[in-house]
């Protein structure tokens, strides 16, 4: 995600910190409730919240939510980046 937010710095580090916030927040209403997004890909466990410009994949496993991933939204996720 470092890299999506120089990317954003480079231009409007104030939008950078608002992305980071908005990130942030997303995550702790993750935490709170870890079925909140859609799965990825039906057979995986695997689901997703959107922080614009982001995409959050993550996963549960046991009490234990694990962030797999984090792409601009335009990029298409990969089926190879994700693990049972």
């Amino acid at each position: 995600m470092g890299e999506i937010l120089d990317w954003i710095a480079f231009d409007n580090p104030e939008a950078a910190g608002r992305v980071a916030t908005h990130v942030e927040e997303l995550l702790d209403k993750v935490l709170e409730f870890p079925e909140l997004g859609p799965r990825v890909f039906p057979e995986l466990p695997h689901r997703e919240v959107t922080a614009y410009p982001c995409r959050i994949i993550y996963r549960r496993q046991n009490d234990v939510l694990w962030v797999v991933a984090v792409l601009r939204v335009e990029q298409l996720l990969r089926r190879e980046l994700l693990r049972p």
